[in-house]
This record gives C-alpha cells, sequence and structure tokens, in this order.
C-alpha cells in the first residue's frame, strides 16, 4: 500500500553532506536521484518512533524486490554507499529506495550522506 499522504520530508546541504529527514506515514520514496557519491561517501540512517524498513523497489512505493534493511527506533546505522547499494539491491532495475513503517506509531527518519562530490 503506497501512502499519498507524505507529512515532511525536509533536504538539507551542508557543504559535501546532505541530510533527509522525514515522518513517515506507511511507505515513502526517498528520492535519491541527482545524489553523486564518491569511493569515500557515508550514509547513516536514525531511525525514532517506530522501526523503519528501508528496501529497492522497481516503482516509488513498490513491494521489495529482496533483502532488506530493518532499522529499529533509537538506532543509528552508517554503511558506505557501496554496502548499502549492494545490501538493498538498488540497481537500474529496483532504483527506487523506499522506507516503510512496519512498527505502530509513526517511526521518523533522517539520513546524512556524507563526503559527496
Amino acid at each position: 500500500m503506497y501512502c499519498s499522504k507524505i507529512s515532511l520530508v525536509a533536504w538539507q546541504w551542508l557543504g559535501y553532506r546532505l541530510r533527509i529527514a522525514g515522518i513517515m506515514g506507511v511507505i515513502q520514496n526517498i528520492h535519491v536521484d541527482g545524489i553523486n557519491g564518491t569511493i569515500e561517501t557515508d550514509i547513516t540512517i536514525e531511525v525514532t518512533g517506530s522501526p523503519l524498513r528501508f528496501y529497492a523497489s522497481s516503482m516509488p512505493g513498490g513491494t521489495q524486490s529482496g533483502t532488506f534493511l530493518d532499522v529499529q527506533a533509537g538506532q543509528t546505522i552508517t554503511k558506505t554507499a557501496e554496502e548499502l547499494i549492494s545490501l538493498l539491491g538498488l540497481n537500474d532495475l529496483n532504483k527506487f529506495f523506499n522506507v516503510q513503517n512496519i512498527g505502530a506509531m509513526n517511526g521518523h527518519y533522517k539520513i546524512t550522506f556524507d563526503d559527496l562530490q
């Protein structure tokens, strides 16, 4: 089920760092086109409120195509861009990066991309 109501998504450029933050409903697509990473790019995901599932799909808000990453409320995970892309199976076919609320209340997330071009 795709959530057409997106409460808040904020993008903030900080030099060579980008932060994406939002409040979750059900499923939300995270637009990552145009983010140019390097071999040094790290991605940090912080979650509060409710556990969230991050995954790739072939369409915005689509079902997960394979593996996923569950992040619990209060948890922070950092991976290289290469690790996250490989883990989620982001590729030309599954080019949409989605987040799904898998808990009973609103979840909040912040994603930070460090060391961008």
